[in-house]
């Protein structure tokens, strides 16, 4: 092409040209899909499918007639009865004192509290940090409690909390430069079957190339004053860091 008259090179610079413009609309396609809430394959297998089987139930019963779902919707509106009206202050005085145990457990075990704590849209309502030396005190490894309340916890924000707790220690990592482990406690009112369910297929994330990161997902129910962990928490060596979590957290 450089020993050539540039006038003899239209039909390839053409095809070069076409390239280019490829190239480009490839870069501008992965920019605007990097961001979009999606699940990826391995958030699916995690939870079994899970949200791909609910989708689908929902689309068979929407096909199948309205009877279901005009049911559940008068059921939400209907009148509380007054022993369900007093639930909440009740929970929520459990779910404080919960709260207030497992603060104490962390910090009998040196955990600092973090102020501010903040990913995204969510804040950490608390969060405490330790950090340890790994491998012959050559590697720091940090190990992260975050704690968020909802009110009420559904399989679509189940699944969009844990998507965002996974970006949420891959950075950590990635800005600290060492191996994060992330227990991601969140506390709400009550949890439906179908979602301890999720949470107990649901399978920790790992990061690093020895894959000593980690990220798990934890929920406690204020109503049953009770926990529910994964199958599988996370597997730290010879640390037994699953058996920690589970002293640490459970009521």
């Amino acid at each position: 092409m450089r020993s050539v008259s540039s006038a003899n090179l239209q039909g390839m610079r053409d095809e070069i040209d076409s390239y280019d413009e490829i190239r480009d609309n490839i870069s501008n396609l992965t920019f605007m899909l990097k961001d979009m809430n999606t699940l990826t394959l391995e958030m699916h297998e995690g939870s079994d499918f899970a949200m791909l089987i609910s989708s689908l139930k929902q689309r068979l019963g929407e096909e199948g007639g309205s009877e279901k779902p005009a049911a559940k919707k008068a059921s939400k509106t209907a009148a509380p009865k007054k022993s369900e009206a007093a639930k909440p202050s009740a929970q929520a005085s459990s779910a404080s004192g919960y709260l207030e145990k497992v603060v104490k457990k962390l910090v009998r075990d040196d955990y600092q509290e973090l102020e501010d704590e903040r990913f995204g849209d969510l804040r950490f309502d608390k969060a405490l940090e330790k950090n340890n030396k790994y491998l012959f005190n050559t590697l720091d490894e940090f190990h992260r409690f975050v704690v968020l309340e909802e009110s009420d916890l559904s399989e679509d924000r189940y699944l969009e909390l844990e998507k965002e707790i996974k970006q949420y220690a891959k950075r950590l990592g990635e800005k600290n430069n060492a191996y994060v482990h992330v227990v991601f406690v969140i506390v709400t009112d009550s949890v439906a079957d179908s979602i301890k369910e999720l949470i107990y297929d649901t399978k920790p994330a790992k990061y690093a190339f020895a894959e000593m990161g980690s990220s798990v997902i934890v929920v406690y129910a204020a109503a049953e004053n009770d926990i529910i962990f994964p199958k599988v928490i996370t597997d730290n060596g010879e640390s037994k860091y699953g058996e920690k979590i589970q002293d640490y957290l459970n009521p």
